[in-house]
């Protein structure tokens, strides 16, 4: 008889095969996305070992991949320099839904499709994308900030300036309880200001 020890080791080998794989993927498609999805990853990584969280890696993969849906996007939309057209932004809107059929299809389970599925969504359920009413679970309230974040500071986008630190904070303490979760939010801006 195999030892459950074993046995655990064993499927979180594979999955996370399975997410090199679809990383992968992601990196043929749009280097940007993939650039984007490491740099979230690591800063949700690295806020949970500060606050040392439970499930570190499963936190980890599902930032990972919360923006697998993009490679259903076209490149032209996603890097276009300057504002989206209506029907650009709705083809981009669509991308937490493929993402998260995309996931459940390559048995990542249900935690990792989740993040891709609601990462968008607004805290208080009026704003984002796709439109649910639904709470999200804390881990993706994480991954929505670190997203954020990583769009508003990252230097290498076409579509949009970049910000420093500081004011993406501010952005990010202007928007509690509309985008993001007020308990979330406030250790994310302690976090970062006190690992700066």
């Amino acid at each position: 008889m195999i030892s459950p020890t074993i046995t655990n080791q064993f499927n979180n080998n594979i999955e996370i095969c399975k997410t090199l794989k679809i990383l992968q993927t992601i990196k043929e498609k749009d280097i940007n996305t993939y650039n984007h999805s490491v740099n979230v990853a690591k800063l949700t990584y690295d806020y949970c070992v500060y606050y040392d969280l439970d499930n570190k890696g499963n936190i980890f993969l599902s930032a990972l991949l919360h923006d697998t849906g993009k490679i259903f996007i076209d490149p032209v939309i996603l890097n276009k320099p300057g504002k989206l057209t209506n029907m650009e932004f709705s083809k981009i809107q669509q991308h937490p839904i493929l993402g998260y059929e995309f996931l459940k299809q390559h048995n990542m389970g249900e935690y990792i499709s989740q993040a891709a599925l609601l990462h968008h969504i607004y805290e208080d359920n009026k704003g984002g994308y796709p439109k649910f009413n639904i709470a999200k679970p804390d881990y993706i309230r994480l991954i929505s900030i670190c997203d954020s974040f990583e769009v508003m500071t990252c230097n290498n986008r076409l579509y949009q300036n970049s910000i420093n630190t500081s004011k993406a904070l501010e952005e990010i303490e202007n928007n509690i309880g509309i985008q993001f979760n007020n308990r979330i939010a406030d250790k994310f801006i302690y976090w970062i200001k006190d690992t700066q």
